[in-house]
């Protein structure tokens, strides 16, 4: 019988050369996984406040709902590989990121790793004969390659049930009024225990998944609806709106209203962008419809 790796077929979101906006992401987002390649020395990442220095050939699992910036200084573009994939929960155990971001050198499976991650980036920037079923088997073999070079086990144990049934109800029920201890009284579970088990499974705690499920949903409503912030708030899981408010801006770095107003902006910029690389092909097209017959 084949070996079972993952809960679910892991789904390839986004793969490229530079970290996308988490706005940019689409799908369900469930257990979403980001992925780093290395193929030089002298990059650094932030997850959370922490820097990690990666050497060459190194590949770095994190758990996207934690923050992260990239900074490859004065090297290539191509010196790294950015890839966000959903289902990255393995079978019977903890995600491929463990608590939050795993830091491992590739060793002798780079050339493989790197040829893989290279292959798959060119399927998807060109369509070309087979190339969802080549996309599938070459984001199967990336992922059965980190499993090898990431420290995990596919053993079960209590606390990924424990963390399965917690993230289940919550993932369900973001949106109650419940409080935490509410919540843990209603799981029959010790809150202490939960919180332990949360960082030990994605690195953050039930509360800050919960506010990140929230405020996810929070820039969905600012982006695409003129709702007040009062309304969001309410759809978003909070009483009180200068409450909702605070947690914007200390999760997002700025206020509810500059967050849209600034989609707004880039909206608007890129459609003049698009309108003036329309307009330049169209004269383009002109010029040359006009342009007279040399030979003639």
């Amino acid at each position: 019988m084949k070996e079972r790796i993952f809960k679910k077929d892991p789904k390839l979101v986004y793969i490229g050369r530079n970290l996308p906006g988490k706005d940019e992401l689409v799908g369900e987002n469930d257990d979403l996984a980001l992925v780093l390649f290395f193929s030089r020395s002298g990059a650094k990442f932030y997850v959370d406040s922490r820097c990690f220095i990666p050497r060459s050939g190194d590949v770095a699992a994190i758990n996207y709902d934690l923050d992260v910036s990239v900074d490859i200084g004065d090297l290539p573009e191509s010196s790294l590989t950015c890839m966000v994939v959903e289902n990255a929960r393995l079978y019977g155990d903890s995600s491929l990121f463990g608590g939050g971001v795993r830091l491992c050198a590739s060793g002798d499976y780079r050339g493989i790793t790197e040829a893989a991650l290279r292959q798959l980036m060119r399927e998807t920037s060109v369509k070309l004969p087979a190339g969802e079923s080549l996309i599938e088997t070459l984001l199967s073999t990336v992922m059965t390659l980190l499993v090898r070079i990431m420290p995990v086990t596919l053993r079960p144990h209590k606390s990924s049930k424990v963390f399965y049934a917690a993230k289940e109800y919550l993932d369900n029920n973001y949106l109650s009024d419940e409080t935490f201890v509410e919540v843990c009284k209603k799981l029959n579970i010790d809150r202490f225990y939960l919180t332990h088990v949360f960082k030990q499974e994605i690195g953050i705690p039930p509360v800050k998944y919960v506010i990140g499920k929230r405020m996810r949903q929070a820039r969905e409503l600012l982006e695409t609806t003129e709702l007040d912030i009062n309304m969001i708030a309410r759809s978003c899981g909070y009483v009180d709106p200068a409450y909702f408010c605070r947690v914007f801006k200390n999760t997002q770095g700025q206020t509810a209203l500059a967050y849209r107003a600034d989609f707004k902006q880039r909206m608007k910029e890129l459609r003049l962008e698009e309108e003036k690389t329309g307009g330049e092909k169209e004269e383009r097209d002109i010029s040359v419809a006009i342009e007279p017959d040399k030979n003639y």
